[in-house]
C-alpha cells in the first residue's frame, strides 16, 4: 500500500465520508475493499472519442464491482487485455478499420513517448559522461601542475644553494689573500 500523503497523490474526504484519490505522475492506484459497497471508483469521461492511457489500475474486491460510462461496464472477474496489432480485424467494415487505425495510432504515440523518454535519459547519460571525463582531465592536469611546481621549486632552491656556496668560497679565498698581500708589502 502506498502512503496517500506521498507526492503524486491528491486525496480528499467529503462530508459524506467519500474518499477521493487522484494520482498524477504515478504508475497507478491499487483499490481494495471487503465488499462492492466499500469500494467505488468514479472518474470523469473524456470527450466523445477514443481515450488511451498507459498505467496500472488494480481493483480487488470480494464482491462485484463496475466501472461505468457511456462506453460500457466491466463486472465481476471480467478482465481486460491489451489489444495486439496482430489481432485487429479490418475486414468487417469501416468502423473496425477506424478502430484499428486508432489503436495503431495510440501504440505509435506510446512508442514515440517511450523513445522521447529514452532519448532524454541518453542525453543525461552523455552529459554526465562528458562532465566526468572533463573532471578527470582537470584532475590529471592539476596533479601534473602540482608535481611540476614542486619539482621546479626544489630545483630553484638547489641552484640558489649552489650559488651561495660558490660565492661564500670565493669571498673566503679573497679574505685569505688580503693578509698575505699585506705581509708581502711589509716584508
Amino acid at each position: 500500500a502506498e502512503d496517500l500523503g506521498k507526492a503524486g497523490y491528491d486525496t480528499s474526504v467529503s462530508t459524506a465520508g467519500v474518499i477521493s484519490i487522484r494520482a498524477t505522475g504515478v504508475a497507478g492506484i491499487d483499490i481494495s475493499g471487503a465488499t462492492a459497497a466499500d469500494t467505488a471508483l468514479d472518474g470523469t469521461d473524456s470527450s466523445a472519442g477514443t481515450s488511451s492511457f498507459s498505467s496500472k489500475l488494480e481493483l480487488s474486491s470480494n464482491d462485484t464491482f463496475s466501472i461505468s460510462g457511456t462506453t460500457g461496464t466491466i463486472s465481476g472477474d471480467t478482465g481486460s487485455t491489451q489489444t495486439k496489432i496482430s489481432s485487429l480485424d479490418i475486414s468487417t467494415g469501416a468502423a473496425s478499420a477506424q478502430s484499428a487505425l486508432a489503436t495503431i495510432d495510440s501504440a505509435l504515440a506510446q512508442i514515440d513517448n517511450q523513445r522521447a523518454d529514452l532519448g532524454a535519459v541518453q542525453n543525461r547519460f552523455d552529459y554526465t559522461i562528458s562532465n566526468l571525463s572533463n573532471i578527470q582531465e582537470n584532475l590529471s592536469a592539476s596533479r601534473g601542475r602540482i608535481q611540476d611546481t614542486d619539482f621546479a621549486v626544489e630545483t630553484a632552491n638547489l641552484t640558489k644553494s649552489q650559488i651561495l656556496q660558490q660565492a661564500g668560497t670565493s669571498i673566503l679565498s679573497q679574505a685569505n689573500q688580503l693578509p698575505q698581500a699585506a705581509l708581502s708589502l711589509l716584508g
